[in-house]
């Protein structure tokens, strides 16, 4: 029997292996877990690239000032609703100030 604990390594030996043998279980778990939707995603988006970039090559910058323009679009409306809202507050200054000028002629 004493043979046999020879050949045994110490349980602090066995302790770390067995961790060593969980820990990597659990990262091969968790790079698949992790790896599967990037993976799909990056062949998605590789396929889309590909295609955008075949497009390019048939036109000209134009394509980008397309897509932006439906931002523009807002930008625009936004800047001439400030544009009315600071147009009417001048018109409504000027009319107090005429209104003041009138009643201190009166006077």
């Amino acid at each position: 029997m004493g043979l046999l604990f020879q050949f045994l390594p110490s349980p602090q030996i066995l302790l770390m292996l067995l961790h060593l043998k969980v820990t990597l279980l659990i990262t091969e778990k968790m790079q698949k877990w992790v790896g599967k939707p990037y993976m799909v995603e990056y062949s998605d988006s590789e396929e889309e690239n590909d295609e955008d970039d075949n497009d390019d090559d048939d036109d000209d910058d134009d394509d980008d000032d397309d897509d932006d323009d439906d931002d523009d679009d807002d930008e625009d409306v936004g800047n001439k609703e400030g544009a009315e809202e600071e147009e009417e507050e001048e018109d409504t200054d000027k009319h107090d100030k005429d209104e003041e000028e009138s009643i201190s002629d009166k006077e």
